[in-house]
């Protein structure tokens, strides 16, 4: 199994899975769910600057995920 690593320190270009989700409050988690990232869910970062939201592919959606919140999810490389 590859090394599991905070999602704002994946690699981009290279479809991850989804862990774990440590967020301690529940509106955050669901507001992930909502965007179809929960443990399970294949992901792509394909956008990543200094001081900018993380840019993702999520299904066929685009999704921008801020710093904080990207330390709060948990991927491995497939």
């Amino acid at each position: 199994m590859s090394e599991i690593v905070p999602l704002g320190q994946a690699r981009i270009n290279q479809l991850l899975r989804v862990v774990r989700v440590e967020a301690s409050q529940q509106e955050v988690v669901h507001r992930l769910q909502d965007l179809n990232i929960r443990r399970g869910s294949q992901i792509r970062i394909y956008q990543r600057y200094p001081n900018a939201p993380l840019m993702l592919a999520v299904g066929d959606a685009r999704v921008a995920i801020d710093s904080e919140l990207s330390k709060t999810i948990f991927v491995s490389h497939q």
